[in-house]
């Protein structure tokens, strides 16, 4: 896993990685965070979110999948649904239920992923970054995927990478 300061929808938009993953609540609400960012520049991710039951607490642990061409080449946006509320809500392991879910969805071919995340779930979402990063080590790099983590700056990147003393 590395990190890069650099905005993942411009990575995900030139082709750097072909699948992105962001934490969602289950009340269709993208309005704070990446979240709209991402929607208003692939609908297609809101679509597939609003095609889930609203405020249906069984989507917890789960994940919407928006399929996207992006270069002509075949990529995807994963929402998972980490949080229940909008806000400061992130559900550990509801989230690490749902990363597990995509990284057996994406298993079939781990050599041509290349995953791109936010620090997930820890912005609107209230997460612990160290908890959430060990979820991210256990379920993608541990089992071979190629996962960059996307901050916009260095001061976004935790003291243990930038510092491992």
């Amino acid at each position: 896993m590395k990190y890069k300061i650099k905005s993942l929808l411009d990575a995900f938009e030139e082709g750097e990685i072909n699948v992105m993953g962001q934490q969602c609540n289950c009340f269709h609400k993208m309005y704070a965070g990446i979240a709209p960012l991402i929607a208003n520049k692939w609908p297609e991710v809101r679509d597939v979110d609003n095609a889930t039951v609203f405020g249906d607490i069984s989507k917890l642990g789960h994940f919407s999948v928006a399929q996207i061409i992006n270069n002509g080449l075949p990529s995807a946006i994963y929402n998972l649904y980490g949080q229940f509320n909008p806000g400061p809500d992130t559900r550990y392991e509801s989230l690490d239920m749902a990363l597990t879910g995509m990284a057996t969805m994406l298993a079939y071919d781990k050599d041509a992923i290349k995953i791109g995340f936010p620090k997930l779930g820890c912005g609107i979402g209230g997460g612990d970054w160290k908890i959430i990063e060990g979820f991210i080590k256990t379920i993608f790099v541990n089992q071979g995927f190629d996962v960059t983590i996307y901050v916009l700056n260095a001061l976004e990147i935790p003291e243990w990478v930038r510092d491992p003393a």
